[in-house]
This record gives structure tokens, sequence and C-alpha cells, in this order.
């Protein structure tokens, strides 16, 4: 999914950003993930102290108010 999002960056970017986005996101303190019906993640944002660290929305489902539900 990163790849359809980030033209950007390299594979090796990508690669690189892995580990240290798994390593991030247990530190925030207020990860939320939107999911469907199914239980199926459909974005997310990683939140500390009322500022929005990282906001993701599957490209799938933008124009669904995804964003507005894992905001603050």
């Amino acid at each position: 999914m990163v790849e359809a999002t980030h033209l950007f960056l390299t594979p090796a970017d990508i690669d690189g950003f892995a580990d240290l986005v798994a390593g991030y996101l247990p530190r925030m303190n207020d990860l939320r993930v939107a999911v469907d019906a199914a239980d199926r993640p459909l974005g997310f944002s990683a939140q500390d102290g009322g500022e929005i660290h990282m906001l993701f929305v599957d490209p799938a489902a933008h124009g669904q108010g995804i964003g507005t539900l894992v905001r603050p």
C-alpha cells in the first residue's frame, strides 16, 4: 500500500522505513484504527499530545470520511 501512496520513495526507502514505523507506532499515546464491517483495516492515525504524527487512509476508502473518524 505504501508504494501506491508514496510514489517518491524507492523500494529500498520503503524497506528502511518499515522497521522505523513499526517501532514508532507503539510509542504513540493514541493509536486509532478504522475498520470496515468485516474488521479489515481502512486507515489509522498515530497521535501524541493532541498532535497527529501519522494519518493513513487506504486509497480505496478515500472520500468515505475515514480520516475524520480516526482524528482526535
